[in-house]
């Protein structure tokens, strides 16, 4: 009888021999779950970093475009008063009142005479 309780104490020391190695191996894996959370935590940080780095240079370059888009307007906008209000409409019509100006009064505006000479 006393083998069999000996082989019985033997068995369950074995037993609690392997749960302990099962139980370090669970806490290894545990801890190694852990530093890997803690490294995900990390690289989320990072990454929301990086999202919050791009969108204020997408911002900016949103207002780029839209101070581009704003100047090309504007450069458009004297292109079309130069080539279709400025030469065929207001210089003729400066050009008529220069003459008639001239044949009124015998001498040409003071405006005109500068602007000649700032052209000439």
């Amino acid at each position: 009888m006393q083998k069999q309780i000996d082989a019985i104490n033997e068995r369950l020391d074995a037993g609690q021999g392997k749960f302990g190695e099962v139980a370090d191996a669970l806490s290894k894996i545990t801890a190694h779950l852990q530093s890997q959370d803690a490294a995900m935590s990390l690289m989320a940080d990072k990454v929301n970093q990086n999202a919050e780095g791009t969108q204020s240079i997408l911002e900016m370059w949103n207002g780029g475009v839209k101070t581009v888009r704003f100047f090309c307007r504007l450069a458009e906008g004297w292109r079309f008063f130069i080539r279709e209000m400025l030469i065929p409409v207001f210089l003729p019509l400066m050009g008529i009142g220069v003459v008639i100006y001239y044949f009124n009064h015998g001498d040409f505006p003071k405006w005109a005479a500068a602007l000649f000479k700032l052209i000439a």
